[in-house]
C-alpha cells in the first residue's frame, strides 16, 4: 500500500531574540508565554493542528483561501511596532503567491471596527520550502485585537507557522517618558534600577517627567545595570552617546558607562 506523508520542514525555525516581557505579545511560539489561548474560527476554510518539528511546536496549516484564528482575551496591541512570523510553504512556487497576514481589531468589543491588512508576497522558489521569518511594521488602530487571519493564494494550500508575536522595537535614543521600563533593564552585582517619576530635587533643571534610578545597594564596587537594544550601535557614523546624570555620590566618584557587542562582552 503506498502512502502520502505531507512535506515537513525538518529543523524548527530560528529561536526569536530574548525579549522583556512588557515588550512583546506572543500569539504563538515556544520562545514566549503566550498572551492569551487561540482556536479555529468557524467561518473559514482551513484548520490547524500542532505538530513537532525538531522538538519545537509548530502549527500545520491545510486549506484553500483563508486562516482565521479567534483569541481567547481582546489584546491592547497599542504600544507594539511590528509582526513577526516564521512560515514553511510546502507547495512549490507560483507567480501570484502571497501568504497576507491581517489582525483584526474589535474597538468596541463588538464585531471588527478596522483591520491591519499585511501584503506579503512570495517572490520565488527560494521562498518555499525553506523558514522564512518576517517583520511586519503595524499602523493602525490595535488597542483591541480579537482575531489573526492568513490569506494565501496562488497555491499555498499547505504550510507551517511558528512564532507569530507583536513586539515593540527598542532603541537608542530615549527619555524614559514612555520607554524604556523598568522590566527593559537588569541589574548586576549588587545594583538594581527603577523607571519612576521625577521628583524633587532631580526636578532642578530638568523638564522630563520620568527618569531611571540606578541604586547600589553593597554588592561589588562594579556593580550596575543593563540593557539590550534591537538595533547595533554604528560607531562608525555616530561616535558619541550623551546621557544627562543626577548623582548624590561624592565628588570624584567615577560612573562609568560601557557597551558591549552581544555574545561577545
Amino acid at each position: 500500500m503506498c502512502q502520502v506523508v505531507d512535506l515537513a520542514p525538518t529543523t524548527a525555525a530560528t529561536a526569536p531574540p530574548t525579549r522583556a516581557a512588557a515588550n512583546v505579545i506572543s500569539l504563538y511560539s515556544d520562545a514566549y508565554t503566550a498572551a492569551t489561548t487561540i482556536s479555529n474560527v468557524p467561518w473559514d476554510d482551513s484548520n490547524y493542528e500542532e505538530v513537532s518539528i525538531a522538538g519545537d511546536n509548530v502549527l500545520k496549516i491545510a486549506g484553500a483561501n483563508f486562516l482565521g484564528i479567534d483569541f481567547g482575551d481582546y489584546l491592547d496591541a497599542t504600544n507594539m511596532t511590528h509582526l513577526h512570523m516564521d512560515y514553511w510553504i510546502a507547495d512549490d512556487w507560483q507567480a501570484g503567491q502571497v501568504l497576507n497576514p491581517k489582525l483584526s481589531n474589535h474597538a468596541a468589543q463588538a464585531g471588527e471596527t478596522n483591520a491591519l491588512d499585511i501584503t506579503n508576497a512570495i517572490g520565488s522558489q527560494a521562498e518555499v520550502q525553506n523558514w522564512q521569518s518576517k517583520d511586519f511594521e503595524l499602523t493602525g488602530d490595535r488597542e483591541s485585537l480579537k482575531e489573526f487571519l492568513i490569506t494565501v493564494a496562488g497555491k499555498s494550500d499547505l504550510y507551517y507557522l511558528d512564532n507569530v508575536y507583536l513586539y515593540k522595537t527598542y532603541d537608542l535614543p530615549f527619555d524614559f517618558e514612555t520607554s524604556p521600563v523598568t522590566a527593559d533593564w537588569s541589574g548586576f552585582n549588587g545594583a538594581g534600577i527603577t523607571v519612576e517619576d521625577v521628583a524633587a530635587p532631580q526636578t532642578t533643571g530638568n523638564t522630563s517627567t520620568k527618569l531611571a534610578k540606578i541604586v547600589r545597594d553593597g554588592g561589588e564596587v562594579y556593580a550596575g545595570v543593563f540593557t539590550i537594544v534591537d538595533t547595533a550601535l554604528d560607531f562608525s557614523t555616530k561616535s558619541t552617546i550623551t546621557a544627562r546624570i543626577w548623582t548624590d555620590a561624592p565628588i570624584g566618584t567615577p560612573i562609568l558607562m560601557k557597551t558591549e557587542e552581544d555574545g561577545n562582552p
